[in-house]
């Protein structure tokens, strides 16, 4: 649910109270029925019991999630990895930057959906400037909220990954 501060700080509750509620399972699977830690790590994994749940539409709504919040996911990764559900450690980060990069390169495509939600392309200068991981001109942006937005993020990462910069704007 979006709050007057625009953190999504119910919806980051409720995710985290599925994937406890799934780490439990997975824990008394593995400990009382003898699930093998490599069985758990493929029903976390790859069958998306957890990760799934974090990975849903998480292009949407990760930007913006507080760093309390982050932490908070984080914290959910490490416990399945001392729990031995998991043999990989995840990062909300960089799942969140995985997932960008997956979506901006699909939307590229004239047929995706977002694609009419992309600036116009940069017509092409005589002057030789600065490469981009795209032809799009990038916004002037201001406020903080618009700067989260998944499109916005994409543009400024693209820019900015080419220039030596790995963050996104304002994370």
């Amino acid at each position: 649910m979006l709050i007057l501060n625009y953190l999504f700080s119910e919806q980051v509750d409720r995710l985290l109270s599925v994937c406890n509620q799934r780490l439990y399972l997975l824990s008394q699977l593995q400990w009382k029925q003898g699930l093998a830690d490599k069985c758990s790590g493929i029903v976390y994994d790859a069958l998306s019991l957890v990760l799934g749940k974090v990975l849903y539409a998480l292009s949407g709504w990760g930007g913006y999630v507080s760093q309390t919040q982050k932490d908070r996911i984080d914290a959910s990764f490490r416990k399945a990895c001392k729990w031995r559900l998991t043999s990989k450690l995840y990062n909300f980060d960089e799942l969140l930057f995985e997932a960008d990069r997956k979506l901006f390169a699909r939307s590229k495509a004239d047929s995706h959906c977002l694609h009419h939600m992309l600036p116009p392309s940069r017509a092409s200068l005589q002057v030789a400037l600065r490469p981009r991981g795209h032809n799009y001109d990038v916004p002037r942006v201001t406020y903080d909220l618009t700067k989260r937005s998944f499109l916005l993020r994409c543009l400024y990462r693209e820019k900015n990954v080419l220039c030596g910069l790995s963050q996104y704007v304002n994370n």
